[in-house]
Order: structure tokens, then C-alpha cells, then sequence
């Protein structure tokens, strides 16, 4: 009797033991990694003229494409919007541009931007831009913060 009562006992003991594995927990969930942006996507921020102080920031788009080319969309302290054309380089969180406005006959401008890349949020900051070749005169400015409403346009 005392050995049914001992096989009933390591039996009872074998079968709870064996309920209460790991496989039984529910694992932890997945750490989500946060995303990391690459630079090439649709940007939207504003701009201002160090020479026309008064003058409210005026909208700016980037359109930076994966192949090392640039788009511009600016719109102009006359009302009008320009667009640019030219090339980007991406140096540690350093992005340079160089591009030319396509839409205006008048005079050839040639302009230059330097901006941070924050991979993190996907933002362009501490941005500045100047004229390379302007023939109504040399303008500079800063650059508000862009962000990126799409990726790899």
C-alpha cells in the first residue's frame, strides 16, 4: 500500500512539475527597435534672406533622391515659386548640396546648402544656404528644420 502511495505521489509530482515549464510562459514581447532613417526622402521646412531681415520664412522643399541628385522647390520673396536641380553628399551627419534654379530665365542662380542629418527623427537642422552665381546680387540665409514626410520620393 505504502508503494502505490509512493508511485501515486512521484506521478502527481512528475505531471505538475512537468505543467509548469518555460515553454508554458508567454515570452516577453519584442524589443522594437527604433527605425533609423536614410537620408534620400521628401522633406518640407521654410527658409529665410539674411538680407531682407523682415521677411517671414518662406517654404522650401527637398526632394533628395537616393542617386545623389536633388530638387528644390522654394518659394521666392516675389511670390513665385522657384525649382532647383543639382546634387547632394551625405559626410558622417554633414548633408551638402549644390543646385541650379530651372525656371527662371531671367538670370542664371546658382545656390549651396549645408544642413544636419538627424537619422533618428529623420530631420534636416542647422541649416544655411548661399549664392554661388546670382547676377542680381549675392543673398544668403538660413534654413528652418525639415521634416520628412516621405520616404525615397
Amino acid at each position: 500500500m505504502k508503494s502505490k502511495f509512493l508511485a501515486m505521489l512521484l506521478a502527481v509530482s512528475a505531471i505538475s512539475f512537468s505543467s509548469c515549464t518555460k515553454e508554458d510562459e508567454e515570452p516577453p514581447p519584442p524589443v522594437e527597435e527604433p527605425k533609423v532613417y536614410q537620408l534620400p526622402g521628401l522633406y518640407i521646412g521654410t527658409y529665410t534672406v539674411t538680407q531682407l531681415p523682415n521677411l517671414a520664412p518662406l517654404r522650401y522643399v527637398l526632394a533628395i533622391e537616393p542617386d545623389g541628385t536633388i530638387t528644390t522647390e522654394g518659394l521666392g520673396s516675389d511670390g513665385k515659386t522657384y525649382y532647383q536641380q543639382g546634387t547632394w553628399t551625405l559626410t558622417g551627419t554633414t548633408v551638402k548640396a549644390t543646385y541650379k534654379t530651372i525656371n527662371r530665365t531671367s538670370n542664371e542662380v546658382t545656390q549651396s546648402a549645408t544642413l544636419t542629418f538627424n537619422e533618428k527623427e529623420g530631420t534636416l537642422t542647422e541649416g544655411t544656404w548661399k549664392d554661388l552665381v546670382n547676377s542680381d546680387g549675392y543673398i544668403d540665409g538660413k534654413f528652418g528644420k525639415f521634416t520628412r514626410v516621405k520616404d525615397n520620393p
